[in-house]
């Protein structure tokens, strides 16, 4: 009987490990939701780059959908909701991009949400 007993605490403590790590993963930004929201998965690279718009800034690094190597590497200059970004680290990210306006020349602007992180692994970095 104590057996049992022991055997059903454990499954329990491991079900509610479970439950709380999936919970603090979850990091949800309702600004997207809505009409013109799509999901897509972003890959974050671990170290940052100069931002085009002002080289004296850093942006991260990213890649949509398809992870492809460093060639595909392009800088990010805006904000993800919900998200902190650290250094070292390599993401990925369900995130929700919404349209929120459109540019001078016809290029849609979007709002980034995270939705949560899939992973996240610490790399070395390269330089």
């Amino acid at each position: 009987m104590k057996r049992l007993v022991i055997l059903v605490m454990g499954i329990l403590l491991a079900l509610a490990a479970c439950q709380s790590d999936d919970q603090e993963q979850q990091v949800i930004c309702n600004d997207c939701e809505g009409l013109f929201s799509e999901k897509m998965i972003m890959y974050v690279d671990n170290e940052m780059t100069k931002c085009p718009s002002n080289p004296d800034d850093l942006c991260i690094r990213v890649q949509f959908d398809t992870y492809e190597g460093d060639t595909a590497w392009v800088p990010f200059e805006q904000d993800i909701c919900g998200f902190d970004y650290q250094p070292g680290y390599m993401y990925v990210l369900e995130i929700q991009r919404k349209k929120i306006d459109t540019d001078a020349e016809g290029n849609p602007i979007y709002k980034y949400c995270l939705l949560y992180i899939k992973s996240q692994t610490l790399e070395p970095m390269k330089k």
